[in-house]
């Protein structure tokens, strides 16, 4: 998108204050017509989506499903013990190690 197209942006963005948000999906599928594949309009698509209410799931259930949500703690108290002695170098040097990652602030001297 260049600076030609400020009106659509600004029209979209003046929906999105004014709560119209079927008209921020229709401005936001109007430019994705012209500049396919624009990441700032498909947000804008689907915030419009999203704050209208057509949405499939609740933010919980998004939140809740693989690579989401709160860890389990379970495991990741397990994963010192599963890891090699290169991973350990890694994991060690992110303040993550065997003791809980209650290692000293800094080890290295500044």
């Amino acid at each position: 998108m260049n600076s030609n197209d400020s009106s659509l942006m600004a029209g979209i963005i003046y929906y999105s204050q004014e709560k119209y948000f079927r008209h921020v999906q229709q401005a936001a599928a109007t430019g994705l017509e012209k500049f396919s594949n624009d990441p700032v309009l498909q947000f804008f698509k689907a915030y419009g989506a999203f704050r209208e209410g057509n949405v499939p799931h609740g933010p919980a259930e998004l939140l809740g499903g693989p690579g989401g949500g709160e860890p389990d703690h379970r495991n990741l108290r397990e994963l010192p013990a599963r890891l090699g002695p290169q991973d350990e170098a890694v994991f060690g040097s992110a303040g993550l190690g065997a003791d809980g990652g209650n290692r000293a602030q800094n080890p290295r001297k500044r």
